[in-house]
């Protein structure tokens, strides 16, 4: 992942890498907005009690700290966690539709298999597909 940048993953995601200052297609750019928006969908779900939206795996502590790194065409997010000390490598989190918290595995290369699994492009010709990011205006 860190050689294909801003790509395609497995057909359906696209994955926003830390990105140099002015490309929209990174952490600080369309990856900052959707952290955002979690996060207020998950703060507003926190003050209506709908305990719910942290499972089956997370906690609302958690849900605070997450950060995006994968958007879906379905609407569903995956995300790092950078401030956990606990863990050697950053574990991987899905959200689907902001409306769960799932624990795909301990590091990225364990949530790969997991995450092909359940792509559209199961027998595309290749998992990872690089593309161009855009530039903020």
């Amino acid at each position: 992942m860190a050689r294909a940048g801003f790509c395609r993953l497995f057909g359906l995601w696209l994955i926003y890498p830390p990105a140099v200052p002015g490309v929209a297609d990174g952490w600080d750019g369309r990856g900052q907005v959707l952290t955002q928006q979690f996060h207020e969908t998950f703060a507003a779900g926190r003050r209506e009690d709908f305990d719910w939206l942290v499972e089956p795996d997370g906690d609302w502590e958690l849900a605070s700290r997450l950060v995006l790194f994968g958007w879906s065409e379905n609407g569903d997010g995956l995300f790092w966690d950078p401030d956990d000390p606990s863990e050697e490598e950053l574990a991987v989190w899905a959200s689907y539709r902001f409306d769960s918290l799932h624990r795909l595995g301990p590091s990225l290369p364990s949530a790969l298999p997991r995450l092909r699994d359940n792509a559209f492009a199961r027998d595309a010709p290749a998992d990872i597909y690089s593309l161009v990011p855009a530039r903020l205006a």
